[in-house]
């Protein structure tokens, strides 16, 4: 399997966990996300994906390298990808802007058992 921009984290006692990682590229057919599982146990109950509003990924895309040096344009917006559109606006990222960086955050609940 592939490994690059993969990892894991230990939720902390509240059950909060958090990465650093860079803003997702796309693949043809799929708007830009972040796929993660959530394992309580040592059997995975929960896949998800974060989406990100289409205005930001416009943004980034033709304006940060190496991003705006891919060729071809992003195929798929929010509004056409089937998961997206099933998921919810409650799967897009909520997000802050920092210095020189964004601050995405999601609510994950699981229910237990």
């Amino acid at each position: 399997g592939q490994t690059f921009l993969r990892g894991w984290q230990k939720t902390d006692a509240s059950g909060i966990v958090s990465f650093a990682t860079i803003y997702p590229g796309w693949y043809r057919g799929r708007t830009t996300h972040i796929h993660f599982k959530v394992f309580p146990d040592d059997r995975s109950v929960m896949t998800g994906q974060l989406f990100f509003p289409d205005s930001l990924s416009e943004q980034i895309f033709t304006s940060v390298a190496p991003y705006n040096d891919r060729p071809g344009k992003r195929d798929t917006s929010n509004a056409d990808d089937g998961i997206a559109r099933r998921a919810g606006p409650q799967s897009q990222a909520a997000l802050r802007e920092l210095n020189d960086a964004y601050q995405a955050l999601m609510i994950v609940a699981v229910k237990p058992g």
